[in-house]
């Protein structure tokens, strides 16, 4: 198996933040006020990372799962954590992705689509963070930080695996 090059580049993602409170159309931010959600739906450009997340959930596990209900979109600022480029906020029932459009803006598709799935598996799975490395490489997407597209092309499937399964044994084979 091929040694995989430590990383040398990270960024300071994200945690799952916010909480519900009531009443249910509202959540509180870092400030303790409250504030109705920040978007009626979902930006309709990231419908096919929705769709693409439910089919590789689909194709690890044999599970239907839906992104429906979770909206996701850009913004400016990421009021709930200063230092993140996307956030999960969850409360009772209702998800929201905050993406930070600047950082969107310099990424790759690679990074794109590790950002949203990282994102999709706090809100949709219920995913933590997983900080575990091997050889310097994450055995997560769901790191606490996004690491290089090319350790995550190189290793796609992969990693795909273990953010459906939680079964890290075939990341942690291919980075040994």
């Amino acid at each position: 198996m091929k040694k995989a090059i430590p990383l040398l580049f990270f960024v300071f993602i994200i945690s799952s933040c916010g909480k519900k409170e009531s009443p249910q159309d509202f959540i509180q931010n870092k400030s303790g006020d409250y504030r109705s959600f920040d978007f009626e739906s979902s930006d309709v450009f990231f419908d096919f990372m929705k769709e693409s997340f439910e089919s590789e959930h689909l194709a690890e596990t044999s599970e239907v799962i839906s992104t429906d209900h979770i909206r996701i979109n850009f913004t400016e600022v990421i009021e709930e954590c200063e230092s993140c480029v996307g956030v999960c906020i969850s409360w009772g029932d209702n998800r929201e992705i905050h993406i930070l459009r600047e950082f969107w803006d310099a990424s790759n598709d690679a990074t794109r689509e590790m950002l949203v799935f990282h994102e999709l598996g706090h809100c949709s799975l219920g995913r933590d963070h997983l900080n575990a490395t091997v050889n310097g490489n994450p055995v997560s997407i769901m790191n606490s930080f996004i690491f290089t597209s090319q350790t995550y092309l190189d290793y796609m499937a992969a990693y795909i695996n273990e953010l459906m399964t939680k079964d890290d044994s075939l990341i942690r084979g291919e980075l040994d």
